[in-house]
Order: structure tokens, then C-alpha cells, then sequence
């Protein structure tokens, strides 16, 4: 989208603040910085908020400038973001982001009554409800409790509240308040499933870090932002992702020189008693032997007993 002569000035008073801020940086001037950094700051606030509007105007010729803008209900924004280093500054930037168009900022800009909101309400109230009945938390006196309209606490009870088909059938009725196009049966053509509800119900809580074991639910301001995102899924015909904690390029590099070195081992330990069956299986040479040389028993030597040789008479 070609940028207004309004957003073109914002983004030079963007321009300016971020060059004083240096200018100020280089001269060790915290005061002027800080003055900056405000300037900046403030400018991409107007910013931000006249690429809305101007993302309102882009449609407001077509046939039906809610659709046209719940379509791609995302807006091109900036934030100013102080560089820091050990703790200190050492420049200042604007950054490229994006951000979910308000849903009655869109259509209080299309003149138009917003009958969506006790709905959302609602539906936000019967999700707190469930939320609590998962926790086995006791969902009595939350209604009463729940922060809503008159029109929202005068939305009619099914049989079965917190069941799916019946917060499937909430969500739908908000839905129905926002866009609708007639499909021929009186229904709307632009209809959620029970992937919407799960999604809306996924980002519906969060840990409640006042609490040792708190949870919080999502008010109503939040839950619109779900619907309009998951319109943005019906509307394109789109699925959800998930972000999860992923292996990264050494992580895989790791696995893989572990698998291989196990593969190592495995093959050298399969083919170890391969070896030694061949080997068993071929015969031995027989050596030569030398003849043993009998041991020969000594025969028998009869004592001969010789005559004792005679004394002569006078030897004594």
C-alpha cells in the first residue's frame, strides 16, 4: 500500500528524532537523547494509527468494506527500538512490524452500530466459564461476576452452555454480528469449525503468575482479536501453526554423528561372531608330531652278595 502524505510526514519526524538522538549520543547529551527517543516514539504512534486508517480507506469503495478489510485484517507498522549495549545506548532505529487491525476502530470508521459486541461478551463469558469447569474450578456465581453489558447478559442460555456444539454456536453468533453473507439458506456463508473454537480456546488462558496456582482468562478485547484472526482462516481458507522448541542445525549434525557411530558399532558387533564361525568351521593342519620316546623302566638288579674278604689272625 502506497504510503499517505500523512504517514510520509510522520516517518520524517521518525527520521529527524532518530538523528538528533545520535547527534545527542555522540555527545554524551542524556537529556536530548531521552528528548528523542520521546519525539521518535510519538511519531510512529501517529503513524501506526494513520496506516490504519488509510488501510479503512483502501476499501472503503468495494461492496462490502468490513469483508474487504477482514480479508487481511494486518496493517504495516513501526516501532522504535533503543540499541543497547552492556546496559548503555549506542543508537536508535525503527523497526518494520505488523499489527491486528481494531475491529471497532474499523467499524467505527464505517459508521456502523457494533451489535457484535454483547455477542463477543458472551462468548467470552461462557469460555471463563468452561475454562473454570476444566480446573474443576466451581463455575457458580461467574455470570453473575462476569464484566458485561446489559445487551450480553440478555443473550440466550442453550441447555448445554459449555458444551462445544453450544460454544461453537456462540462464536458462530459473534461471527454472524461481524460479516455475513447470505449462502441462499439464510445462513452465513463465512461459517467456523471446531478448529476455530480450538484455536480460540488454545490462546483463550494464560498462567497467572500472582497466583502459586492461578490461571487467567482472556478478556473480551483479546477474544475479538482471536475471532477477527480466525476469520482471517475462514476467510482465506487457511489452517493454524504451531511454534515449538526445534532442533537446530548442530542439534541435527550431533544426532546424525551419533546414528552413524551407532551404526558402526552395531555392523562391527554383527560381524564378530560371523568371523569366528568361519573360522571354527576350517580344519586345522595337523602338525608333525615327533615319536615320543618311550620311557624304559630300568630292569631289576639282583644284589649279588659278595664273600666278605678274610681277616688274617692278628689284625685287630
Amino acid at each position: 500500500m502506497t504510503l499517505s502524505k500523512l504517514c510520509e510526514g510522520y516517518k520524517a519526524d521518525i527520521d529527524a528524532a532518530i538523528k538528533k538522538y545520535d547527534e545527542a549520543l555522540g555527545k554524551n547529551d542524556a537529556a536530548t537523547m531521552t528528548t528523542a527517543l520521546d519525539e521518535a516514539k510519538k511519531a510512529a504512534s501517529a503513524y501506526n494509527d494513520q496506516m490504519e486508517l488509510d488501510l479503512f480507506k483502501s476499501h472503503k469503495e468495494d461492496t462490502d468494506p468490513i469483508y474487504g478489510v477482514l480479508k487481511c485484517p494486518f496493517v504495516d507498522t513501526l516501532k522504535i527500538v533503543e540499541a543497547k549495549e552492556d546496559g548503555r545506548p549506542i543508537g536508535l532505529y525503527a523497526e518494520d512490524t505488523e499489527k491486528l487491525i481494531s475491529l471497532k476502530k474499523l467499524y467505527k470508521n464505517s459508521l456502523k452500530k457494533l451489535d457484535w459486541e454483547p455477542k463477543v461478551q458472551h462468548f467470552t463469558e461462557l469460555l471463563t466459564e468452561r475454562a473454570a469447569q476444566n480446573l474443576g474450578i466451581a463455575t457458580d456465581g461467574i455470570r453473575d461476576n462476569f464484566k458485561m453489558s446489559a445487551k450480553a447478559k440478555a443473550e440466550p442460555i442453550m441447555a448445554d452452555p459449555l458444551s462445544n456444539s453450544s460454544l461453537l454456536k456462540a462464536l458462530q453468533s459473534a461471527i454472524d454480528a461481524i460479516v455475513f453473507k447470505d449462502d441462499g439458506t439464510g445462513s452465513n456463508a463465512y461459517k467456523a469449525n471446531n478448529r476455530d473454537l480450538k484455536f480460540i480456546r488454545a490462546c483463550f488462558t494464560t498462567e497467572n503468575r500472582r497466583e502459586r496456582l492461578g490461571v487467567s482468562a482472556s478478556k473480551s478485547e483479546r477474544v475479538t482479536n482471536l475471532i477477527v484472526k480466525a476469520l482471517y482462516r475462514v476467510l482465506n481458507d487457511l489452517a493454524y501453526s504451531l511454534d515449538y522448541k526445534k532442533l537446530t542445525e548442530n542439534d541435527v549434525l550431533k544426532a546424525q554423528k551419533a546414528a552413524n557411530k551407532a551404526a558402526k558399532e552395531a555392523k562391527k558387533a554383527a560381524d564378530a561372531p560371523a568371523a569366528e564361525t568361519t573360522a571354527s568351521n576350517v580344519p586345522k593342519k595337523e602338525a608333525t608330531k615327533k615319536p615320543k620316546s618311550k620311557k624304559v623302566a630300568p630292569k631289576s638288579v639282583e644284589a649279588v652278595i659278595l664273600p666278605s674278604p678274610a681277616v688274617s689272625e692278628g689284625a685287630a
